[in-house]
């Protein structure tokens, strides 16, 4: 066989070998797109949906209700996740878990604290009408008239700021002068209700559970808004 001969046959066969090789790369390369859009589909985007709303009520204070999140993990396509990324998820989960416990626990006595400070603060023949709404104290704000949120005195004690600071941190637009007080439903002044707010949140300093509800809080909103910078890093 000739040079000549041979550089052709060499130069077809890595020409052959070439097409071969860049077919396998191509099948394998769309097999693992095909994947990864399936994982975005099925996975990844109903997770950080459920997320999203779990940190959105944490935020708030608010109580939460996990049986959405709970019917995404148990979701097959959970269990083809990255096992990394699975642990992570899993890690963040029962420190949510260990929140709600926490926050549910510390929701009793903070209600009972607001009660007691609110029975030692005003006038005994009002009692009555404010018993019927729970002794309930809330904040209410406006702009214009426009009614823009409201927050109330119980969630303010696990957050550990007053009812004020909180709802000016969620409407930074408000401005003290708009915002109005009530108990039980009843329409107060804020002289009263801010001492009452005070009152109740060095009471709260001094409470166990409300504390390690706070600590908890703050591990979550952390570790939760983390995992879900990373999970939105795998849809972008």
């Amino acid at each position: 066989m000739s040079e000549l001969t041979g550089a052709i046959l060499a130069g077809a066969i890595a020409a052959i070998l070439g097409g071969l090789f860049g077919a396998v790369l191509t099948h394998l390369l769309s097999k693992t797109r095909a994947r990864n859009e399936r994982l975005i589909e099925g996975i990844y985007r109903p997770l950080l949906g459920q997320l999203g709303k779990v940190l959105e009520r944490i935020r708030d204070a608010d109580s939460l209700d996990l049986e959405d999140l709970d019917a995404v993990r148990r979701d097959g396509m959970y269990f083809v996740m990255e096992e990394g990324m699975r642990k992570m998820v899993d890690q963040v989960y029962e420190e949510i878990k260990e929140y709600k416990d926490r926050r549910d626990a510390s929701s009793s006595r903070a209600q009972a604290i607001v009660r007691e400070v609110v029975q030692n603060s005003v006038p005994a023949q009002d009692l009555d009408k404010y018993r019927s709404g729970g002794f309930e104290v809330s904040y209410r704000g406006f702009i214009d008239h426009a009614f823009m949120g409201t927050v109330n005195l119980q969630s303010c004690l696990i957050v550990g700021k007053t009812p004020v600071e909180w709802i000016i941190q969620k409407r930074p637009l408000l401005k003290e002068s708009n915002i109005g007080c009530n108990i039980g439903g009843w329409s107060v002044e804020r002289p009263l209700a801010d001492e009452i707010s005070r009152s109740a949140l060095q009471r709260a300093e001094m409470d166990q559970s409300i504390k390690e509800a706070r600590s908890q809080r703050q591990l979550v909103l952390r570790d939760l808004q983390d995992l879900i910078n990373t999970l939105g890093s795998k849809v972008l």
